[in-house]
């Protein structure tokens, strides 16, 4: 249910599309895709105060009728509150797209891609809390301690009603916490600034576990191949599981 909710939002805010196809056009020859993910991103703050705007609109438009455009308007801030990451995974390199409503209007593309051999290092670490999420779970939890702390205990019918409150607060509790999902920052050869994936809302592990085994299989290995009239380099490239056949290839040169 809570995929379709999403995949139903992202289809009203930025259109309908599919990330497999959206990657495919950006393919270059002989590159494949391997995974993808999309982020909705949201600014708690605006949206907030979005939704105070939007009431202050409809109580002060009733004594005074000018005041509801305040309400289109804080739709239109809710629109701007929200924006689309898609990253896009190949065995080649790393597609970051971002859609927001103003490029969307003005059809303007925010996009980086990244070859895989730049990446020097991967550091991760936890997703940003769900603030709104956990604010609610935390009042929730104490309103019902409190509660409990209070009521009659010969009354055993109203358990039936405050067992599954407790269930569902610290199932809220912890999606808020976002312990399946990471924030990633990505240290590119040449450039001073990192490269973030998920800053606001964290990636899923399977996607880290994907970008980790991608990178870390394209590392260059270095090994010399003698011949009459000296010395000849050559930069063969291989997947980690035969690092030992290269071990031992290198180990029995010269």
């Amino acid at each position: 249910m809570r995929i379709k909710i999403r995949n139903k939002l992202t289809g009203f805010l930025f259109g309908k599309y599919n990330l497999e196809s959206i990657a495919a056009k950006k393919l270059v020859q002989k590159e494949s895709y391997v995974s993808g993910v999309e982020i909705i991103n949201y600014n708690e703050q605006m949206i907030l105060s979005s939704i105070i705007l939007m009431a202050i609109g409809i109580l002060a438009g009733i004594f005074y009728p000018i005041l509801l455009v305040l309400v289109p308007l804080s739709f239109f801030l809710i629109f701007l509150s929200l924006d689309l990451e898609l990253v896009m995974l190949t065995d080649e390199r790393i597609i970051i797209e971002k859609k927001g409503l103003v490029e969307k209007l003005l059809g303007v593309n925010n996009e980086i891609s990244l070859s895989l051999d730049q990446i020097a290092v991967i550091t991760y670490g936890r997703s940003p809390f769900n603030k709104p999420v956990m604010i609610t779970s935390i009042v929730s939890l104490l309103t019902l301690t409190t509660y409990s702390s209070m009521r009659d205990s010969s009354k055993y019918f109203d358990l039936f009603i405050l067992i599954p409150l407790f269930i569902i607060t610290l199932y809220l509790a912890w999606w808020g916490l976002r312990l399946g999902k990471r924030s990633v920052e990505l240290s590119i050869i040449g450039v001073l600034k990192n490269v973030g994936i998920g800053r606001n809302k964290g990636v899923p592990l399977w996607f880290l576990s994907d970008l980790q085994t991608r990178v870390f299989e394209r590392i260059h290995h270095l090994f010399h191949e003698e011949r009459i009239n000296g010395v000849k380099a050559d930069i063969l490239e291989y997947p980690l599981q035969y690092s030992s056949i290269a071990k031992h290839m290198i180990n029995e040169l010269h």
